[in-house]
């Protein structure tokens, strides 16, 4: 009987092999659409990893995941082909040493040129998923993966980024409201295991002013890059509490990419890009406000943290990163331009809610300032509460507490930011800077 003189992986390999076999109509989308294709892949099947390894097939399964497909192919099979073979591309750690083999790069380049071609209109973001788990599969060791063969991979990818005749770093941060591109981009600086390999690349990402240049795409109206920045920021300092010990002289032990993210020249450039505009963006303020939060040591978990008790404050613990204080006095110089922002109303219709119709409306920009100076409260820093005394900032909120009645989140703020000020170390400077304030 058939079970009894054939197994599951000599069907297989019997199928791929007929269609292999059959050179006058043999093609690579015949072959895409064998069902065992994936499965011989990993297996290792050596004449199907050789055919598909060619350079003239490399290139042209390259061009399904980098070329956006024909509009005259039914909608429901436009990536049928190139989701087959991103998983064919990632399957077996050949692929990934073939890739970066090409020569003079000819296949990273291909990869990488994609990024090149959309820099005036979104992304694909299907396309760009695969192009980045590609790359991701590259510069990732896997477990079966000799430590020589990742070595080659990493200094082959780091050497097209260094000698290309492209601004590498340019596309990526142009596309980081693509989610793919922003965990490439993650994957890129963090995740290379050569500790050699990664510090040359720092060092010429350093050099490249990298982290200056991710901040300053906060100057940018787009709103889904605003947000990749907000979520890559946060992420590397999430990284680097996480590996620092507090037994580290982190003076000298420090990430070269941390102590570039923490310094007061990233700080000026963030806030720079926010405020020096004529008109504001709204989600550059949003966003900026919790970067600027995450790098004066506030981590993104007590950002969002919800208070179970009314009366309770948010109180931030000792600082886990060190924080230079010329951070703190560029943050204290923006009061004056966030106090601005606060007394400007929102321009809109009057809203219709359950009570009646909300004649002043907060708007999510001022809300999220009110948040920002209730994290900021959290630090207890004299210094702070005296600016946010004297630019006029607490009595103003406490203005908006009380012309906006029913708005809970602004409430809640407001609370906290008074609540921080009461219970400060000294209860006597708190209870003066209120009676100042009223």
């Amino acid at each position: 009987m058939f079970w009894s003189t054939t197994t599951f992986a000599d069907a297989g390999t019997q199928q791929i092999d007929s269609v292999l076999l059959d050179v006058d109509t043999l093609t690579l989308e015949k072959l895409l659409d064998v069902t065992v294709l994936l499965e011989q892949c990993r297996q290792g099947h050596r004449r199907l990893l050789e055919y598909l390894q060619s350079p003239e097939q490399l290139h042209a399964m390259l061009d399904y995941i980098t070329v956006e497909p024909s509009k005259d192919i039914p909608v429901s099979s436009q990536y049928k082909y190139a989701n087959i073979v991103c998983e064919v591309l990632t399957s077996e750690i050949s692929f990934a040493e073939k890739i970066v083999a090409g020569v003079e790069y000819e296949y990273l380049h291909k990869l990488f040129n994609f990024f090149k071609q959309k820099t005036e209109l979104p992304l694909n973001p299907l396309l760009a998923s695969y192009v980045c788990r590609v790359l991701n599969d590259v510069i990732t060791r896997k477990h079966d993966q000799n430590w020589y063969s990742y070595k080659v991979n990493t200094i082959r990818v780091l050497g097209y980024i260094i000698e290309s005749d492209t601004d590498v770093i340019e596309l990526l941060l142009t596309h980081l409201g693509t989610t793919s591109v922003c965990d490439f981009v993650y994957k890129l600086t963090m995740d290379i295991k050569e500790q050699d390999t990664r510090n040359n690349l720092l060092e010429w990402f350093n050099k490249a002013d990298f982290v200056q240049r991710l901040m300053s795409r906060m100057g940018m109206r787009d709103a889904e890059v605003h947000e990749g920045v907000d979520r890559l920021v946060n992420d590397y300092l999430d990284a680097f509490r996480e590996a620092l010990s507090p037994s580290l002289d982190r003076a000298s032990n420090a990430d070269p990419l941390f102590l570039a993210l923490t310094s007061p020249k990233t700080m000026e450039v963030l806030l720079s890009a926010m405020f020096d505009h004529s008109v504001v963006c709204e989600s550059s303020i949003k966003y900026g406000l919790n970067i600027v939060a995450a790098l004066m040591g506030i981590p993104k978990k007590q950002q969002q943290s919800v208070v179970q008790k009314s009366w309770a404050p948010i109180y931030c613990s000792p600082q886990d990163i060190t924080v230079d204080p010329e951070v703190h006095k560029l943050v204290a110089s923006r009061f004056s331009s966030l106090y601005n922002i606060l007394c400007t109303e929102p321009k809109g219709k009057i809203m219709i809610l359950t009570y009646g119709e909300a004649q002043f409306r907060v708007g999510t920009m001022r809300l999220s300032i009110a948040k920002f100076f209730a994290q900021v409260s959290s630090l207890r820093d004299p210094t702070f509460i005296e600016e946010m005394i004297d630019n006029g900032v607490l009595r103003y909120l406490i203005f908006m507490f009380w012309q906006n009645q029913w708005n809970g989140f602004l409430h809640r703020d407001i609370e906290r930011i008074l609540l921080n000020i009461l219970l400060m170390p000294s209860r006597n400077a708190g209870i003066k800077f209120v009676s100042n304030l009223l």
